[in-house]
């Protein structure tokens, strides 16, 4: 389930990730015009994604990469192109449309003074769950130092991102579901060290692999990114789609690394978690479409 633009994440990144890995298995580099159009488009949805685009383009061809001719086609190019187009954006359709929200807003106001109040009352009301920043420079002004990390990993990381939580089921952050919901029954606690646990052995068993590296440096920039500067740390759970299909792939990897009785073993218990998930997350999913 990928809400809002991750849709979209989700699909250029397995792009950029197998066309990676093809030419890796192949021995062949990535050629300028594959590394600019996949960054134009993967940075042009978020500036990390753009990131490990650069990234794959890095691990396929090595040196490679930093020749000039490279650099300056295959990615300034079209940063440069995005810069202009951000520009465009912002001047011709975002700054208008926020003058115009807010004339709005002081046109409602005088009609209706006593919105005011409601208005104050819900910021007060997001002043509770808004988090501490590092700082209130641009950018740095998203970051989160207050949200536990620990307990952020542990129940929003490899738990919400993959089993939800039954209390505060879809609710938001920002109006009335707390930053950290801990799950009712230690079984769910169980289940997802299983999958920890399964992943930690993938990556130990599996580093001999360039693209299982490659993911893993993607998954240390939405760690840098998340869990040290803590952007977006207290709705971390929506944005899986950044990084859990390292999951699948670390274990393809590790049945192909078991001899035969290990690996059905584990081809076992892989198929009983994923209709385990499926059934739990679909029915609460199905019952509270249904509630609406």
């Amino acid at each position: 389930m990928v809400p809002d633009h991750f849709a979209f994440s989700l699909l250029l990144l397995l792009a950029t990730l197998y066309i990676a890995g093809t030419k890796m298995h192949q021995h062949k580099p990535m050629v300028w015009w594959q590394t600019a159009l996949l960054f134009f488009l993967t940075a042009g949805i978020t500036l990390t994604n753009g990131a490990k685009t650069l990234l794959a383009a890095l691990f396929t061809n090595g040196r490679r990469f930093f020749s000039p001719r490279y650099l300056f086609l295959g990615v300034l190019l079209p940063a440069l192109l995005l810069g202009a187009i951000f520009y465009w954006q912002y001047t011709a359709l975002v700054l208008p449309q926020q003058q115009e929200n807010k004339h709005i807003e002081e046109v409602r106001l005088k009609k209706n003074p006593s919105l005011a109040q409601t208005f104050a009352k819900h910021e007060a009301r997001k002043k509770d769950f808004v988090s501490k920043p590092m700082s209130d420079a641009p950018l740095l002004e998203w970051s989160d130092t207050s949200t536990p990390r620990w307990s952020s990993i542990v129940e929003n990381v490899f738990g919400e991102s993959i089993q939800l939580h039954q209390d505060h089921l879809f609710e938001d952050t920002f109006i009335s579901r707390p930053v950290i919901v801990t799950y009712n029954h230690p079984v769910f606690y169980v289940i997802e060290g299983l999958i920890v646990f399964l992943f930690a052995v993938a990556l130990l068993t599996s580093l001999y692999s360039p693209l299982l590296r490659l993911c893993l440096s993607w998954l240390a920039c939405d760690a840098t990114l998340h869990l040290l500067l803590g952007f977006a740390l207290n709705e971390v759970y929506i944005m899986g789609a950044h990084w859990l299909f390292v999951l699948p792939l670390a274990y393809a990897l590790l049945l192909r690394h078991l001899h035969r009785p290990f690996a059905y073993a584990l081809r076992i218990i892989l198929v009983l978690l994923t209709l385990y998930l499926f059934i739990y997350n679909g029915r609460l999913i199905t019952t509270q479409l249904l509630s609406l």
